[in-house]
C-alpha cells in the first residue's frame, strides 16, 4: 500500500487522542508525520527502506532535547490494537512494519529521525549539498554499466532514491535528447536505454556464437 495510507491512520489517531484530552501523545504523533513528506504517494516499502538506512545525528541542542521516537512507538502500539479490531489486515501489517522500523531509532529524537530520512530522500549526505560533480560521475558510471545488469542495477537503485531535480541532472548528462521534466519518465528512459543495450549485447553474443560454430 501507499505510505500515505499509514500516515492518514496515524494523523486520524492523533486527532482522536487530542479530542480525548491526550494532547502530548497527539503532538508526538503529529511530529512524526513530516517523515512521510515526499513519500506519501510511494509504496510504504520505500519509506521503510529509508528508515533502515537513516542515521539520525544531533544537529543542535534543541534537536537533542526533543521528544524521543520511543514515545511515538508506544502510542503506535495503541493504534495497532484499534486497527486489529476495525481495519483490514493489510493496513495493520503496514502499521506494524512502520512501527518496527521506528523501534530501531527509539533513542533518537523525532526531529533527528525526520531530518535523517528527509536527507536521504533529497539525495543528500551528511545534511550538506551533494558535490556538484556527483551527478556527472553517476551518469558516467551508468553509461559504462549499460547492458550489464550486475553493474547497472545497483547504480539505478541509487538514482531512484534521488529527487526529480537530481534525476533530471543525471538524465541530462546521460541522454543526448535532454530530459522530459518528469522524474518517472526520466527513470523509465534510462532504464529503457539499459534494456536496449542489453538486448543488443545479447544479439552480438548470439551472432558470435553462430559464427564460431
Amino acid at each position: 500500500m501507499k505510505a500515505g495510507m499509514t500516515q492518514s491512520a496515524i494523523d486520524a489517531y492523533a486527532d482522536a487522542l487530542n479530542s480525548e484530552g491526550v494532547p502530548a501523545a497527539a503532538a508526538r504523533l503529529k511530529a512524526i508525520s513530516p517523515i512521510f513528506k515526499g513519500l506519501a504517494s510511494r509504496p510504504l516499502e520505500d519509506l521503510l527502506d529509508f528508515l533502515d538506512r537513516a542515521v539520525p545525528e544531533p544537529s543542535d541542542s534543541e534537536a537533542s532535547n526533543g521528544a524521543r521516537v520511543a514515545a511515538v512507538v508506544s502510542s503506535l502500539r495503541g493504534l495497532e490494537l484499534i486497527l486489529s479490531k476495525t481495519s483490514t489486515p493489510g493496513r495493520l501489517e503496514d502499521l506494524i512494519a512502520f512501527r518496527t522500523r521506528l523501534d530501531q531509532h527509539e533513542s533518537a529524537t523525532i526531529r533527528q529521525l525526520v531530518e535523517a530520512v528527509q536527507v536521504l530522500r533529497r539525495g543528500k549526505s551528511g545534511g550538506g549539498p551533494v558535490d556538484p560533480n556527483h551527478y556527472k560521475r553517476l551518469a558516467g558510471q551508468l553509461k559504462m554499466a549499460l547492458g550489464h545488469d550486475d553493474q547497472f542495477n545497483p547504480l539505478f537503485e541509487q538514482l531512484s532514491e534521488l529527487n526529480a531535480t537530481a534525476v533530471a541532472e543525471v538524465a541530462n548528462a546521460l541522454m543526448s535528447s535532454g530530459t522530459s521534466r518528469s522524474r518517472k519518465r526520466d527513470l523509465d528512459r534510462i532504464r529503457g536505454r539499459h534494456e536496449s543495450q542489453r538486448s543488443l549485447l545479447a544479439k552480438r553474443r548470439a551472432m558470435a556464437g553462430r559464427t564460431a560454430a
